[in-house]
């Protein structure tokens, strides 16, 4: 026998919310709790997943203390009025604790900026607000990102914009959106600005075919994405502080901190094991699809990293060695080794920056990037294709509750499909092991 259709709806809320608790009062030093659920929103550039993407991993892989529970609702071609809109509908089942938001890049239509366009984008930014804050949902307010100063092109006549343009656009909704999300206690992240400043110093150092914000000037390359996760991520105030291990030479013992456990430690020699990961750089995700091939990404993410402090900031997995007797000492880790100065080892060198590519951690780490990518791009068929049909859907069956019991099984169904591919996300996250070996660098160059 068929389950009434609100009865079942109502049953798969409740379980929710009886599963993950809402949480009280954000706190906006400490937005993220434990077991918090967040919500990432924005346009096409938000359902790139990339950007989400990396955010979900690195909370998944190097939080997995925080058991973060991640849904992306990005909408291509979607503004802030659009969103509005929707999302009473659309996020009513997820419950988010936090939010973090993403537009201005369609509100501001490809032109210099009117008094009417920065308005509209202004009330329909308050209306989101508005309703997250209403529903306790704490916001993390992005604003626009950049367009690419060498790609982004004139679009038509109404469209009339040049990169120099339109960037200033960008820049004065991404004020809108400051003043906004302090007047609503929220905190702001300020993708623009980190964007151009970033783009700037790649294009100094690279050249101005180093494109950061797409072939087509909007939608960024993974290396444009990672700035966007940088910002968003420094916003959401993560520790960074992936661990610290700490190995004697005098007397061979080695210590680490939560999240690491010493196996064995003997004669510059530390067997580990981890359950949290350095975040971790590979070429497995692609935007357009048409760029991957099998050599390097020439805008991968990891090309970003000497233009943004993120390992600085957000990724530290710290090597401390004290009573080391050479000058100059060989560190391996995995399957690549480096020779750093005593008094670099004393003071603590950051593996996930000195090992950033291809270190014990990077094939486990992407086991972890692409489940979240199957995940997330479930998450997209299931807002544009379900949940945003289903009032309509409810209307056309107004009167047959055969047909409502059908749509609130489906809704069961498909609910339950996300959550699979959710929980097999997290499950990836797995015990790795791991070996540092230090040894004289002088010595071992000798033999």
């Amino acid at each position: 026998m068929r389950m009434n259709a609100m009865k079942w709806t109502g049953t798969i809320l409740l379980a929710m919310a009886l599963a993950v608790p809402l949480a009280g009062a954000v706190d906006a030093a400490r937005p993220l709790k434990d077991g918090c659920r967040i919500a990432i929103i924005g346009d096409s550039i938000t359902e790139q997943r990339l950007y989400s993407n990396f955010i979900e991993t690195y909370l998944l892989a190097c939080c997995p203390e925080l058991k973060a529970v991640v849904f992306q609702f990005g909408w291509s071609g979607e503004n802030a009025a659009g969103f509005e809109k929707r999302m009473d509908n659309d996020m009513a089942w997820f419950k988010p604790d936090v939010a973090t938001i993403c537009f201005g890049m369609n509100d501001g239509r490809y032109s210099r900026l009117t008094p009417e366009l920065e308005r509209s984008f202004q009330v329909a930014m308050q209306k989101i607000m508005g309703t997250l804050k209403k529903n306790g949902t704490f916001a993390v307010v992005g604003g626009p990102g950049a367009v690419d100063t060498k790609c982004f092109r004139p679009r038509d006549a109404s469209h009339s914009a040049n990169a120099e343009v339109y960037n200033e656009t960008l820049h004065q909704l991404s004020a809108v959106s400051s003043n906004l999300a302090v007047e609503a206690g929220f905190t702001f992240a300020n993708l623009h600005q980190t964007m151009m400043e970033a783009m700037a110093r790649a294009k100094q150092a690279r050249g101005m075919d180093y494109v950061v914000c797409g072939m087509d000037g909007v939608h960024p390359s993974p290396n444009g994405h990672l700035i966007m996760a940088y910002a968003f991520l420094k916003a959401l105030h993560v520790s960074g502080e992936i661990g610290t291990i700490r190995v004697s030479m005098k007397d061979g013992r080695a210590t680490a901190t939560s999240g690491h456990k010493v196996l064995s430690a003997a004669g510059g020699r530390v067997e580990l094991e981890s359950v949290r990961y350095p975040y971790c750089f590979t070429d497995k995700l692609r935007y357009p699809p048409s760029v991957a091939s099998k050599s390097a990404d020439p805008l991968g993410a990891a090309t970003m990293l000497p233009f943004i402090p993120f390992n600085q900031e957000l990724n530290r997995l710290v090597l401390k060695v004290d009573g080391v007797a050479w000058d100059k000492a060989k560190v391996t880790w995995g399957a690549k080794s480096k020779v750093f100065s005593k008094g670099d080892l004393e003071a603590g060198v950051n593996l996930a920056a000195e090992f950033a590519e291809g270190n014990p951690f990077t094939d486990a780490f992407t086991k972890v990037q692409l489940a979240v990518a199957l995940k997330q791009e479930f998450e997209t068929l299931l807002v544009k294709s379900w949940l945003t049909k289903v009032p309509s859907l409810k209307k056309l069956l107004s009167g047959d509750s055969s047909g409502l019991d059908d749509l609130g099984e489906t809704s069961g169904k498909l609910m339950a499909a996300w959550e699979s591919l959710r929980e097999s996300a997290v499950a990836e996250v797995v015990p790795v092991r791991h070996t540092i070996v230090i040894e004289n660098a002088e010595q071992v160059d000798g033999e």
